[in-house]
């Protein structure tokens, strides 16, 4: 029932239609009832504002993930003891952000998204058998939540959160 109830919700406010604008306008496609205007044959090319601006931002927001040295994670200390392990905190943060977990794929991605979708979104997933972490950016057309919901965390008046998973074209050859 929540489900259907956030589906609903989503279609009403028109999100199909505004997703499919913007997608529009930042790949510049052409309106074909405006070749017809002012005259047969007209140009309707689209002005480039909508990818020059995405585009800005989209390296502007990149730009001011890192710091100056190319680091993700700053780490100091509050006490004494936490100051003396803080270096080798930051060194081994950085590190698994760059090597293991390839930080700069993901914000890539959800970089690009977010102005081009109005939201963009990471999901942590943790694997506790061998203790490894992967970090990846999904797409938010295939992500429900409830319309009056401040945020995903479950304490943010959201009682769920639901993500389809699209079945890949192997998967569905498969269940044929």
């Amino acid at each position: 029932e929540d489900f259907s109830n956030d589906c609903k919700d989503k279609e009403e406010f028109g999100w199909l239609e505004k997703q499919e604008y913007a997608y529009r306008a930042y790949y510049g496609i052409k309106d074909a009832a405006m070749m017809n205007r002012p005259w047969p044959g007209a140009s309707a090319f689209p002005v480039p504002i909508t990818p020059t601006i995405l585009d800005t931002i989209w390296a502007n927001t990149l730009a001011s993930m890192r710091a100056d040295d190319g680091s993700w994670a700053t780490v100091t200390g509050i006490g004494e003891e936490d100051i003396r392990k803080a270096k080798p905190l930051e060194a081994l943060m950085n590190w698994q952000l760059t090597n293991q977990i390839n930080m700069d794929r993901v914000q890539d991605l959800n970089a690009f998204r977010t102005p081009l979708q109005g939201n963009g979104l990471v999901k942590v997933m943790q694997n506790f058998t061998n203790n490894s972490v992967k970090v990846l950016s999904f797409d938010v057309e295939n992500f429900y939540i409830p319309i009056d919901a401040d945020g995903v965390q479950f304490d943010q008046n959201n009682g769920h959160c639901t993500q389809i998973i699209p079945l890949s074209y192997n998967d569905v050859q498969m269940r044929k």
